[in-house]
């Protein structure tokens, strides 16, 4: 932790200097983390970039057209939100 109006580098840290900022530091990070919602999503790896399969070597495991396909939908959805948002404001709705 670095005090950035008497260090701008931040070349001290002051985090050991005082217990109470330690403190507060700690509670609102316990505070955060009590409030914060709890990723529910499940996550299914993709097993074809497991480095087994290639040796033990770096390398892309998707091919380019997956990857344009992939970069496609995500222009689509980025679009999608746009456009929806802008229906919003105009409604007042997202004021």
């Amino acid at each position: 932790m670095f005090d950035l109006r008497t260090d701008p580098c931040e070349q001290r840290n002051i985090y050991g200097t005082d217990e109470y900022i330690q403190n507060e530091l700690w509670k609102a990070m316990q505070d955060f983390n009590a409030s914060s919602v709890k990723y529910t999503t499940p996550v299914s790896p993709d097993y074809r970039g497991d480095p087994a399969n290639f040796g033990y070597a770096w390398q892309p495991w998707i091919s380019a057209g997956n990857i344009a396909s992939m970069h496609s939908i995500s222009l689509i959805i980025m679009c999608m939100s746009t456009v929806a948002c802008t229906l919003l404001t105009c409604l007042g709705v997202n004021s």
